[in-house]
């Protein structure tokens, strides 16, 4: 939908007053006047003097604003007389402008720019007035550009366009802090070659300055701050030898030992902190005669600089640099061709990045000078971090393409594809598609087919989805659309599922999200066809009411469209496995659930949430559970990704339960029924219970189980009598859920008929309705045996009950504890793939430590709980193995086809022979019930 000529509302950092943190706000922002521009900002760096104007130290401070100047995004819109930039095109907002019409934009000297100078420091439009407003209060603008906000409003005058395939969460930066220290020593100072320069701070700009003296040629660079951590980026740059002033003798001035090393002074000397005293120092250890200073860091309001006037009589010069002397629109794009060209540094800048509501974090490791540069990403506000760029496997890796298996040659050439990073050639894929920017790409990106075909169908999917979701939701009075989500939830179920957001009117304007689901015939257990039907379910599903459950606000179904809508209000804390992998709930699914490992991991692990908290969400899960199976609900679609956390109570509540009543498989699926290539075991009582298992695990460990065998290798990180309670889940006979929660370590008091009369009751048709659609999916068939059986489970237990606690102890006391490096080889991502051997989280990432790498035993526990039953007896009926082939069979020689095909490709007249030749002999078949016939006796 276009939203051209309208207004925006979106969110922003809003700094409301001087010295206090920025706070993330709805604003609303305006269509763009005469001679303007809107742009929707995706990256933004944070400066140090975004941080300078918020302490309030900046006279031109006006609050409250829109604070952030080094941004990158792209045109949404355009106002009256616009020429210069059309919609779609690529920007980096510039505060120094350049109209090319006034005296300092003629002038080739300098590269300021007076034509709306005196508004841009009023935070106005041109027009004296401003395009932002939140909470009925006008928002002022901040240098023009204001890019901590996911759209501002420019002036065209103010907008670079720049190439459309260069990254913009790096070339943001060029708006500002690389561009100035850059500039001023190739534009402004002019650095000479063979040189000698001194930069006086290593923030960005000052090894931005480092950069561009490099470039010019300069022999001997010396790098000065008191923060020695700065040092080594600082000589990757091309720093050659650093001072830190604390550190020189006392008495001797850092001006006066410059002076001494470099015998007389330095060509050169730049001034990158903002300190008069500094520039002072900076001027003075410049060489006398033709030593030049230049001034780049910004001062507090009212400082004076000093020094004496002999300093400036005998040669030296003082001159100052704004934004490197780089003229916006018109010199600033050959900076952007120079970094695509690998001739200009700019990723190496990026320390950390941060969704739009993280941005104080990034400006508290700038204070801290824990980073070159912290980049926001202003759609990581809606859809979490963004998405590291696929590792691109190295050229020499493949010698031929993946798809074809035709070697590489000068004509035939090596691509890579921009999601998976796998090696193909031209001919084989001249697909290109748009990625989300999350990806980290901007423009048309070549993919491989197999990707190309995934993301265009998935992009189809959702587009579709996002289109029926607004036209439904229009005909509510309470929702309104808000804008369409990537695929945040598990899509690997047997039917379609993808989501937006919403808000409710009635409810505040609080945040929903939406679930669109689309049913089929050949799966879901009642006709969409069927009106009757479709209004129980819709009872149904919101009658569905516990306090650990988060029924729907409103269920929508567009029988026109074939779609179910299920609004929920939005937890913005996540989901527990989001609790556990630190990630953002809106992230999309494929690539938010990694483990990442700490670099300071020890070898006595501990459990990824506090065990305390493990208990307290167990017995609600457990509650929860019983109350839906009250209602004749086993909810096997159980797992920590539909577990949304409540930090404010502390409590979790279980969502999608409209799956058991849509025909959906659970997300266990293939590992329950014994179809996948580890899953040995097939399960088809108490599914309920086994999910539950595999969430009990994943919360202790931080891993998901994949096979339940693995259990045996995590023993000494098990807090006590939950090995036990694992083990008699994952043994032949699982536990039912009225059994489970009778484990003292649940605490739970209440019984299943309490938790029915307790919570939400459902009328008769309801229970019905339950009975008669719940978990009626499509089941693959299983017939493989379970090997974690009781002869397994007695390696770690003896026959003997009474000898059950005591065994186990010893176990736990002989076994060392894995540490991060052993137990965690590779990184484990619990992404949805194309692999369909399992369920997408835990197969595609199954664990088999090893229980040898263990270290000092933990304090022995009590153990009290299940005991595993016996060992059955083998059995007598087995049929005894095939046994071996004869070896008096006469086979024909190995080769003797082989020779004859080489004949009738010397001699074509052998092929006739060829054809005649069979083997004398055939091969005696072995006699006994398991024999198997060679496929070449079977009869024509």
């Amino acid at each position: 939908m276009s939203t051209e000529g309208k207004v925006i509302t979106c969110k922003a950092a809003v700094a409301w007053e001087a010295g206090k943190p920025l706070v993330i706000e709805d604003i609303e922002v305006q269509p763009p006047q005469k001679g303007e521009v809107r742009v929707k900002i995706l990256y933004s760096g944070v400066c140090h003097t975004d941080a300078y104007t918020l302490s309030g130290k900046d006279p031109e401070g006006v609050f409250p604003c829109i604070l952030g100047h080094e941004g990158g995004g792209i045109v949404e819109s355009i106002g009256e007389g616009v020429t210069s930039v059309k919609v779609g095109d690529h920007v980096i907002p510039c505060y120094i402008p350049e109209c090319g019409t006034c005296e300092f934009c003629k002038s080739p000297k300098t590269n300021l720019c007076s034509r709306i100078r005196v508004t841009q420091g009023k935070g106005q439009m041109p027009d004296g007035t401003t395009r932002f407003k939140c909470k009925g209060k006008d928002i002022f603008h901040y240098l023009g550009t204001s890019t901590f906000s996911q759209y501002t409003v420019l002036a065209e005058i103010s907008c670079c366009v720049v190439r459309n395939d260069a990254p913009l969460d790096k070339v943001c930066l060029l708006g500002c802090g690389i561009t100035t220290g850059y500039g001023a020593a190739k534009y402004t100072a002019k650095v000479e070659e063979g040189s000698t320069v001194a930069i006086f701070g290593l923030g960005a700009v000052g090894i931005s300055v480092v950069q561009g003296a490099h470039d010019c040629g300069a022999k001997r660079i010396i790098g000065i701050d008191t923060n020695e951590s700065k040092f080594a980026p600082a000589k990757e740059f091309g720093c050659t030898e650093f001072i830190n002033p604390s550190k020189l003798p006392e008495g001797k001035t850092i001006q006066q030992h410059i002076i001494d090393i470099t015998d007389g002074g330095v060509d050169y000397s730049f001034e990158c902190v903002g300190n008069v005293n500094v520039m002072r120092a900076a001027l003075e250890c410049c060489h006398k005669g033709w030593g030049v200073s230049t001034i780049v860091g910004v001062a507090p309001a009212g400082a004076e600089i000093s020094t004496r006037p002999f300093q400036l009589v005998t040669g030296r010069v003082w001159k100052g640099s704004a934004f490197g002397g780089v003229k916006s629109r018109s010199q600033l794009p050959s900076i952007v061709d120079r970094y695509m060209d690998k001739k200009l540094k700019v990723d190496e800048y990026v320390t950390f990045t941060y969704p739009l509501d993280e941005i104080n974090t990034g400006f508290d490791v700038m204070r801290e000078g824990k980073s070159l540069r912290s980049v926001d990403s202003s759609t990581a506000n809606n859809s979490g971090a963004a998405i590291s760029k696929a590792e691109w496997k190295p050229d020499q890796s493949s010698l031929e393409c993946n798809d074809c298996q035709l070697s590489f040659t000068l004509i035939r050439r090596r691509h890579h594809c921009r999601k998976c990073g796998s090696i193909f050639c031209d001919s084989c894929s001249s697909f290109y598609s748009i990625l989300p920017l999350e990806y980290g790409y901007t423009g048309q990106q070549r993919l491989c087919r197999q990707c190309n075909n995934s993301f265009e169908q998935k992009k189809q999917y959702f587009e579709t989805d996002a289109l029926v979701a607004q036209f439904q939701l229009r005909s509510t009075a309470q929702f309104e659309y808000s804008k369409s989500l990537q695929d945040i939830g598990n899509t690997k179920h047997g039917l379609r599922k993808s989501y937006c957001m919403a808000k409710n009117s009635m409810g505040g304007g609080e945040e929903c999200v939406v679930s669109i689901i689309t049913p089929t015939s050949s799966t879901c257990p009642w006709s969409m066809s069927n009106e009757k039907k479709k209004r129980k379910f819709e009872k149904t599903l919101t009658s569905l009411k516990h306090p650990n459950i988060l029924t729907p606000l409103k269920v929508e179904v567009s029988g026109a469209n074939d779609k179910i809508l299920v609004i929920r209000t939005f937890i913005k804390h996540g989901s527990l496995r989001d609790q556990i992998y630190k990630s953002k709930p809106l992230s999309p699914y494929d690539t938010k659930y990694i483990y990442k490992q700490s670099k300071s991991s020890s070898s006595q692990s501990q459990s990824v949430l506090p065990i305390k908290t493990i208990q307290k969400y167990c017995k609600q899960i457990l509650e929860s559970l019983l109350y839906l199976k009250s209602k004749g609900i086993q909810f096997s679609h159980l797992h920590l990704s539909n577990i949304m956390v409540n930090q404010s109570n502390d409590t979790c509540q279980l969502v999608d339960i409209e799956n058991c009543l849509l025909g959906m498989k659970p997300f266990y699926n293939e590992y329950i029924h014994g179809n996948g290539s580890n899953t040995p075991q097939s399960f088809k009582e108490n599914l309920d219970v086994i999910c539950f298992g595999h969430c009990l695990f994943e919360m202790i460990i931080g891993i998901p189980l994949g096979d339940h065998s693995n259990i045996n290798g995590f023993i000494p990180l098990f807090p006590d009598r939950v090995f036990l309670i694992l083990q008699q889940i994952f043994s032949d006979k699982t536990p039912s859920l009225e059994e489970l929660v009778k484990n003292p370590w649940f605490e739970i008091t209440t019984t299943m008929e309490q938790q029915s009369l307790q919570n939400g009751k459902l009328k008769k048709s309801q229970l019905s309705f339950i009975k008669d659609t719940s978990n009626k999916f499509e089941s693959p068939k299983a017939s493989l045996s379970g090997s974690f059986s009781s002869s397994n489970i007695s390696k770690l237990s003896t026959s003997n009950p009474s000898n059950n606690t005591s065994n186990i102890d010893d176990k736990r006391k002989s076994m060392k504890l894995p540490s991060s490096n052993s137990l965690l080889n590779n990184t484990f991502n619990l992404s949805n793939n194309n692999n369909n051997n399992g369920p997408s989280s835990p197969t595609s990432s199954t664990i088999s430590p090893n229980s040898s790498l263990i270290s000092s035993p933990p304090k022995t526990p009590i153990l009290q709980t299940f005991t595993p039953p016996p060992p059955p007896p083998p059995s007598s009926k087995s049929a005894p193995p095939p046994p071996p082939p004869s070896s008096s069979s006469k086979l024909p020689p190995s080769s003797s086809g082989r020779n004859n095909l080489l004949d009738s490709i010397r001699n074509a007249d052998n092929i006739k022979k060829l054809k005649k030749t069979t083997p004398n002999t055939k091969p005696k078949s072995s006699v006994g019930p398991h024999s198997l016939k060679p496929s070449s006796t079977k009869k024509k």
